[in-house]
């Protein structure tokens, strides 16, 4: 659909592009080569406001299934914001999904709104920094496309509130990225990615059963970052293992957000989960 004045409608693929500049231009920094994963996860989940044919602001409302959904780049232009644009958007949002359980990581700014549009909160998370160095490490690891993909999804449902087969394959078989996985007897132990972002490079998600096996995997990503570049993860603050892993190595804490979901916080296991995989889509 065209929007002859002004409308909210879905982006296709070659309009989505134009979400990432939005978040480029909050500071978010996503992955340059994320928008596959992202948009092939539910195509019709990307919507854009258009004031005169020109987009003026987008959100996402990603239905992983017919029980969970994710809500993320929500963002309006600054010379447009205070004139109920947003409110648009969210609505939309929230009639895509339905009366599925809907997460979101939401700024501490926006918190309280969040809460008053029925979201809850489950955890806090940080972003932390460093640059990236050699890092000695005694684990093995191996290449997640060496590893049996029903598996990796089985694996991946621990950590996250619902499988994701699509974004996940996406998501570890895009350029300019690496993964690497801890096995045991065929068995996976922990996994991770880390990729390109626009600044540095981006390490999520970083799942793992124990902390040593998620150390091993920290240290493996790290040695694969150009050294000197600098390297981001984002640690949910309700895992203690996870922040003694970002103090163990003197990471530098940034921004906080908060993981919040519309109904109870789903079952799954947070101890094992180290860095989340995105702000966007959870």
């Amino acid at each position: 659909m065209k929007c002859q004045n002004d409308c909210v409608r879905s982006l296709n693929r070659d309009e989505f592009d134009q979400l990432l500049v939005l978040a480029q231009q909050e500071g978010w920094n996503p992955g340059i080569n994320d928008a596959d994963s992202f948009y092939n996860s539910d195509p019709d989940g990307f919507m854009g406001y258009y004031i005169k044919g020109k987009l003026i602001g987008c959100i996402s409302a990603v239905a992983y299934d017919e029980d969970f959904g994710f809500m993320g780049f929500f963002i309006v232009k600054p010379e447009f914001r205070g004139m109920g644009y947003g409110k648009k958007l969210w609505t939309a949002a929230l009639n895509y999904l339905g009366n599925c359980n809907i997460g979101l990581d939401g700024t501490m700014e926006m918190k309280e709104k969040y809460e008053g549009n029925g979201f809850k909160e489950a955890y806090k998370s940080t972003r932390f920094k460093m640059n990236a160095r050699k890092l000695e490490t005694a684990g093995e690891t191996v290449s997640l496309r060496k590893v049996n993909f029903a598996n990796l999804v089985v694996f991946d449902h621990l950590h996250f509130p619902t499988r994701r087969d699509v974004f996940l394959y996406n998501w570890i078989h895009q350029s300019e990225g690496e993964s690497f996985a801890v096995c045991k007897d065929e068995k996976i132990e922990g996994y991770t990615f880390v990729r390109k972002g626009l600044e540095g490079y981006r390490i999520g998600p970083l799942f793992a059963l124990t902390p040593e096996v998620a150390d091993t995997l920290f240290c493996k990503a790290l040695s694969w970052i150009p050294e000197g570049s600098p390297v981001f993860l984002d640690i949910p603050e309700i895992n203690p293992e996870a922040l003694n892993l970002v103090n163990k190595y003197h990471m530098e804490p940034g921004f906080r957000t908060v993981r919040m979901y519309t109904q109870k916080a789903p079952s799954i296991n947070m101890n094992g989960v180290y860095g989340v995989t995105n702000l966007e889509l959870g």
